[in-house]
């Protein structure tokens, strides 16, 4: 996780900059220890990208630019679909979204999507039921990869059904709740079996990718991994994807 003292001294030390490299990053670091190891201070460099304090321009020139959040848009079925769940269960948690969202972030483009409505746990039968009851069509309860594979097809606009894990990091965004990036990023990494189009080169392709356009908070998805069981898994990932992207 970032060190704010870091961030402090590096806001002094570059503030009045517009832009500053690679060299002077690694030259700040040894400034405040002589003994500090290279590999040390690639991963502090990425903590500092992946969080937003710093932005890379390019392999060479960095700035302390904030990159932006990343804001889910929702369809209309979505909409709906979260709309009829909160009317029926009033006080529900629960949040919605769609694969289409990582779409910008992949190198192989698929050739489907679905949408996951997430409610908290327990409550995905009578969720589940209550969709059925309301005519809604292509509605899956916690489908295993057959059922994914038979149901799911380009013009689907299937529905996945599934536990909200507690305390997941997730934001309002008018009258519906999404999640925010850290989670995706969690769930992808986590649920091999539900998000298979997005596993090995693409996982790590989109974690790139997501990691240099918006912000993402490590501490929140860190912690959201740990959860999950994830976060050595998960922090191993990161940094063997910083250690290729640096090295």
């Amino acid at each position: 996780m970032v060190n704010f003292l870091f961030v402090k001294q590096l806001r002094i030390k570059f503030g009045d900059t517009t832009a500053f490299t690679r060299a002077q990053l690694y030259e700040f670091f040894r400034e405040l220890d002589p003994e500090v190891k290279e590999t040390t201070i690639r991963w502090r460099i990425y903590n500092l990208k992946e969080n937003g304090i710093i932005r890379a321009i390019d392999k060479t020139w960095f700035s302390l630019v904030i990159l932006p959040p990343f804001l889910p848009v929702l369809e209309n079925r979505q909409k709906e679909i979260f709309g009829r769940v909160t009317k029926e269960f009033p006080g529900i948690k629960a949040c919605i979204w769609s694969t289409k969202l990582i779409h910008e972030f992949m190198l192989h483009q698929p050739g489907r999507s679905f949408s996951i409505l997430e409610v908290e746990k327990g409550s995905e039968e009578i969720v589940f039921n209550h969709l059925l009851n309301t005519k809604m069509r292509n509605i899956l309860l916690r489908p295993d990869p057959d059922q994914l594979d038979n149901y799911i097809s380009p013009n689907s606009d299937t529905v996945v059904v599934r536990p909200l894990i507690s305390k997941s990091p997730v934001q309002k965004k008018g009258t519906y709740t999404v999640p925010l990036i850290e989670k995706i990023l969690v769930d992808l990494y986590s649920d091999t079996k539900l998000f298979t189009l997005f596993q090995g080169s693409e996982l790590e392709f989109i974690f790139n990718n997501v990691l240099e356009k918006y912000s993402v908070n490590e501490t929140r998805m860190l912690n959201y991994a740990a959860r999950r069981g994830k976060k050595q898994d998960l922090a191993l990932f990161i940094e063997r994807l910083t250690n290729h992207s640096n090295g």
